[in-house]
């Protein structure tokens, strides 16, 4: 049996400290693409990149949240919800919630401090 998984993607961002412009998340993607459909991975791995227009910005921590509806990932249910997890990596992070289901379309979205 061959599972399709349907990702759409969305980024929020917060931080410790007041910026002049604040980092921004960009280039979120989903197994090296932009908005996904039809991956065949049951643990699809998830990467995006930080920009800033100040000096030596680096990422110290993220929280990712994966949802069957936009709604959901502010409030749940989530079928992953990452917590804060303190790490500078944002290249091939591994889903790692709940069994993801064939032809459901997924929300994810990433905070990072």
């Amino acid at each position: 049996m061959r599972l399709v998984f349907l990702l759409l993607i969305s980024s929020f961002l917060t931080f410790d400290v007041a910026w002049a412009q604040p980092p921004a998340v960009h280039n979120l993607r989903c197994e090296s693409r932009h908005n996904p459909i039809g991956l065949d991975e049951q643990l699809p791995r998830i990467n995006w990149q930080l920009s800033s227009t100040q000096q030596n910005v680096r990422q110290r921590a993220y929280h990712i949240r994966v949802a069957t509806s936009k709604a959901a990932l502010t409030s749940g249910p989530w079928a992953w919800n990452s917590q804060k997890v303190s790490s500078d990596q944002s290249v091939f992070v591994a889903y790692q919630g709940e069994a993801l289901q064939s032809r459901q379309r997924y929300f994810w979205q990433v905070r990072v401090w």
